[in-house]
């Protein structure tokens, strides 16, 4: 069973003060509209009447010419292209406007710094290719790139600082990113159903990848999550189907709910002692997870956290551990062992549903409840062992399995 909920849905409504104005420059775009393009030009052609030409690039541009004159493969995009706010000595992006599919968002409109890409500034540009985002850019905001489907190619600048939530989300085409070290928290849904990303680069400054980060990922094979992070939102690596290996770090206390859940080529998992809870379905449906090490900082493991893992063989409860809940362990086929721990008091209902492997468990006399359909589904011959007069032995002449006393 998985949960795969679908994203709210964020109305476009956004106040914009149009300024239209010259004199714009950018870090690294084409500089057209710049007077020192004008000199450098004209320097050219003076060095051309004279014969003078040096050693010319494919652009027909000397070389000896500074790298920031030479012009680069994205020209400028004009003040014009833009809606946008000037508030406080900053200048805010609040929607393209403009027909390029490629885009180089200025430093400066009207000689004031451009700091933010608002809400939803490009969401469905759906012809735009590629971005380029200057080092002005502290804040790129909610929405701001969602649903450019035909974007492959974003470099994000050590400027920025936060990444609002959804802020790539489906964005198809996006293959490869890598986020700057200046950024401390990856936002809820910053890039869901980038179908064709491959890998990403997280960098040790963040602390928190949230919920649906990279949720239906259906590319990326492999990432490191840095030991700076403490939390692991719900559904943040959910879906990532070809997902084969993955570290948690020992800075990471908790794997949210359905972490982990779809991924279906992940084939094993280390769990730090740093974890104490392993939220609901944190890896339901991973088909491919052949074992699990549960650590005892473990407190807490979840409904349907390991729910569908049909190849799941064998796995070891912590102490720390007082309660197995509904579902955990659900449609596990192939587990054939199983330890529980004197710690645990109460087994919930489906708990070891259909885990048709499963020929024999030991349930300890902590244990005073045991759920409904707790074994339901397991081999007829299952042995359940236990004290006499256990919950155990109840449950196992209530439920027609044979019970050995231990």
């Amino acid at each position: 069973m998985i949960f795969k909920t679908t994203m709210e849905k964020v109305a476009a409504a956004v106040l914009a003060v149009v300024v239209v104005g010259s004199g714009v420059t950018a870090a690294g775009c084409n500089k057209q509209n710049d007077s020192n393009y004008s000199q450098t030009v004209n320097e050219k052609n003076e060095k051309d009447k004279s014969g003078d030409n040096g050693s010319e690039d494919s652009g027909g541009y000397s070389s000896n010419l500074s790298e920031e004159s030479k012009i680069p493969d994205i020209p400028e995009s004009p003040a014009s292209n833009f809606k946008y706010t000037v508030e406080n000595g900053e200048v805010t992006i609040t929607k393209y406007i403009g027909s390029d599919i490629e885009v180089c968002i200025p430093e400066k409109i009207e000689n004031t710094p451009v700091t933010k890409i608002g809400d939803e500034a490009f969401r469905l540009c759906t012809k735009i290719t590629s971005i380029e985002i200057p080092n002005s850019i502290t804040e790129i905001g909610e929405y701001a790139f969602s649903s450019c489907t035909k974007i492959t190619n974003i470099e994000i600048p050590n400027s920025v600082t936060k990444i609002g939530k959804s802020a790539f989300c489906y964005c198809e085409k996006l293959t490869s990113i890598e986020i700057p070290d200046s950024v401390t928290e990856i936002g809820n849904n910053a890039f869901y159903g980038c179908s064709d990303l491959i890998s990403i680069t997280i960098p040790s400054s963040v602390t928190k990848i949230g919920e649906y980060a990279f949720c239906d990922c259906e590319k990326l094979t492999s990432i490191e999550i840095p030991n700076s992070v403490t939390e692991i939102g719900r559904l943040a690596f959910g879906h990532c189907e070809k997902l084969t290996s993955i570290e948690i770090p020992d800075s990471v206390t908790e794997i949210g709910d359905s972490a982990f859940a779809g991924c279906k080529s992940l084939t094993s998992v280390e769990i730090p002692n740093s974890v104490t809870e392993i939220g609901d379905n944190a890896f339901d449906y991973c088909t491919s997870l052949t074992s699990v090490e549960i650590p005892d900082s473990v407190t807490e493991i979840g409904e349907y956290a390991f729910a569908d893992c049909e190849k799941l063989t064998s796995i070891e409860i912590p102490d720390s551990v007082t309660e197995i809940e509904e579902n955990t362990f659900i449609n596990c086929k192939s587990l054939t062992n199983i330890e529980i721990p004197n710690s645990v008091t109460k087994i919930g209902s489906q708990a070891f549903y259909r885990c048709e492997k499963l020929t024999s468990i030991e349930i300890p006399d902590s244990v005073t409840e045991i759920g409904e359909y707790a074994f339901e589904k397991c081999p007829e011959s299952l042995i359940i062992k236990g004290k006499a007069g256990s919950a155990a032995e109840t449950y196992a002449n209530e439920n027609d399995f044979t019970f050995v006393t231990n």
